[in-house]
């Protein structure tokens, strides 16, 4: 209601596009990436998650992503921000490899995973830009 320019359609079109961004950033472990496209509380997971990979020396990677379709479940405004929630389904390659060996220890690098996951994106209330706030699995 506070901004006048939202358009519902093209917010989707921007959730999809961070959808691949973050997926990206992902299997590049590039956390400054990931940080300029969620918020704190988000990056703060992920860096730990991040962390233990490297810790084992292992890398977490998703490939032949297939977005199958996305669309807004919820929006509402709380506390001087705006939240939109979108349910993502997709599939994808999800493995984790041995940095040394690149041997694949977890999940498939030929089987593809389905999956639906709400993403919720959150920014101040107005025409400002959206971060990633949650990711949750159905």
């Amino acid at each position: 209601m506070m901004d006048r320019s939202f358009d519902p359609s093209r917010f989707l079109k921007t959730a999809q596009d961070l959808f691949f961004k973050v997926q990206g950033a992902w299997n590049r472990q590039d956390a400054e990436a990931l940080r300029s496209l969620c918020g704190p509380e988000l990056m703060r997971t992920w860096e730990q998650e991040l962390a233990d990979l490297r810790a084992r020396g292992r890398k977490n990677r998703m490939d032949n992503i297939a977005l199958r379709s996305s669309e807004i479940t919820e929006a509402w405004t709380e506390t001087g921000q705006d939240y939109i929630t979108v349910r993502l389904q997709a599939n994808l390659l999800d493995y984790t490899v041995d940095e040394k060996s690149g041997a694949v220890v977890d999940g498939s690098d030929s089987a593809p995973v389905e999956f639906e996951e709400f993403w919720t994106f959150s920014r101040p209330v107005g025409p400002n830009p959206w971060n990633l706030a949650a990711v949750q699995q159905a």
